[in-house]
């Protein structure tokens, strides 16, 4: 599964931890700062450093909407870059 979202420009690192008794899984996920940032310059948006470009909501929607086109198919919870 790793090897599948880390397909996304977006994610420079993944880590995927799968708990037997539970019904999803939690990623770690490292964002690809010079990706992100050449996405946000693209389309105009304006931040004052990575991390407040990452805490953006049209950020992370692009991240997901990354991660779902390489096989995510349901998501819930937070993305920090």
């Amino acid at each position: 599964m790793e090897a599948i979202l880390i397909a996304s420009p977006y994610i420079e690192n993944i880590m995927l931890h799968a708990d037997p008794f539970r019904n999803h899984c939690v990623a770690v996920v490292v964002g690809s700062q010079a990706t992100i940032e050449n996405w946000a310059q693209k389309e105009g948006i304006e931040y004052t450093d990575y991390l407040s470009l990452c805490s953006k909501e049209e950020t992370e929607k692009e991240i997901i909407k990354s991660l779902q086109k390489v096989g995510i198919l349901k998501f819930s919870g937070n993305i920090l870059c």
